[in-house]
């Protein structure tokens, strides 16, 4: 897949979320049917990972993060091979704000030559971004803060400046 066919992919499911988003409750009901079914089949049939890890996906779409979690997490446990699951278990794990997690499932999972491999690629980078981002907003604050000789130095400089001084 070239990275022109990834955009547009991409593309097209950020137009589908948008649409069906704004058809509203209609989805909610839809997904909670869904997510009845599912359960059913599951219950019928626990070593079913195929529907566990469907269940799973139904649940983190469902913004239902810890629920996803646990089952995602028992279906690797079974089938570590399964990336589509590793992938929901990431994104769960992210919306949990447990980034690391994400981040170490994700870093394990790159090296298999799959269709999720470029998917995984960036979403380890954007885990990145956002701790480098963390990183250094938390530095600007702690120089700000911490240095109080820094700051009346340059609040001095800044009224001679002003008044013609420097």
């Amino acid at each position: 897949m070239t990275n022109c066919q990834f955009y547009k992919f991409h593309l097209m499911a950020v137009l589908t979320t948008l649409v069906l988003a704004s058809c509203g409750a209609g989805i909610d009901s839809q997904r909670k049917q869904a997510i009845a079914k599912m359960q059913q089949s599951v219950i019928s049939n626990p070593t079913n990972m195929n529907s566990v890890r469907e269940l799973g996906i139904l649940y983190y779409e469902d913004a239902d993060f810890n629920k996803a979690r646990a089952l995602l997490f028992k279906v690797i446990s079974q089938n570590p091979e399964d990336l589509r699951a590793r992938s929901y278990l990431g994104l769960s794990y992210e919306a949990l704000g447990k980034d690391s997690q994400a981040q170490k499932l994700y870093n394990a999972s790159i090296n298999s030559e799959s269709p999720y491999k470029e998917w995984l690629v960036g979403r380890k980078e954007i885990i990145e971004r956002k701790q480098a981002r963390t990183f250094l907003r938390s530095r600007v604050e702690e120089i700000r803060t911490s240095n109080t000789e820094l700051k009346k130095r340059s609040v001095v400089g800044y009224i001679s400046w002003q008044k013609g001084q420097v």
